[in-house]
This record gives C-alpha cells, structure tokens and sequence, in this order.
C-alpha cells in the first residue's frame, strides 16, 4: 500500500537515505508523495511480474496493506523465497 502508513515509513527511510519504492493497485488514489512509485500507478490487480521484481532487488520491504480477505496471503511462501538473501520483510498490517 501507499497510504498514510506506508508515507510516513518512507519519510522516516529518505532520512536514512533510502529510496523507497512501491506498488500501488489503484491508479484513482492519486501521488504517491514520498514513494517512488515505479511500476504503477495503473488499473487493475498488482502484476506477480511487477510484485516478484520489487521483492528480488529489495533491501528491506514493508507490507502496509490492512487486513482484509482481499489481502490476505498477499504474500507467498515463493514469493518470500524469491526475496533477495539477507533481505528483511517487515509486516505493519492492521486489521
């Protein structure tokens, strides 16, 4: 996601002088802001391809997403494997 949560993540790792990237399945919410988003905004369901690609080259990801059935297992057992080794995953759900 890159709502408030996920805004407010990026301005704390830009002071670190992280780049901060991500996805965003919904072209209707608008900038971005603080994030970088490099393989959207588009319409339509987030890509594997564009998602696999992020999780490959990634430092360090942070799942903003809220807890709902349509983000549930957002994230696969493969798709963790496919993380970059040494890489962390950081979980900021709610809901």
């Amino acid at each position: 996601g890159c709502g408030d949560i996920a805004q407010a993540c990026a301005k704390l790792a830009k002071a670190f002088g992280m780049r901060t990237v991500g996805l965003r399945r919904n072209a209707s919410k608008g900038a971005a802001g603080e994030i970088e988003l490099v393989v959207g905004p588009y319409d339509g369901p987030i890509l594997p391809a564009h998602k696999r690609a992020l999780l490959e080259q990634s430092d360090i990801v942070v799942s903003t997403l809220p807890g709902t059935a349509e983000t549930k297992h957002f994230m696969s057992t493969e798709e963790f494997a496919a993380m970059k080794q040494g890489s962390i995953f950081i979980s900021l759900g709610r809901g």
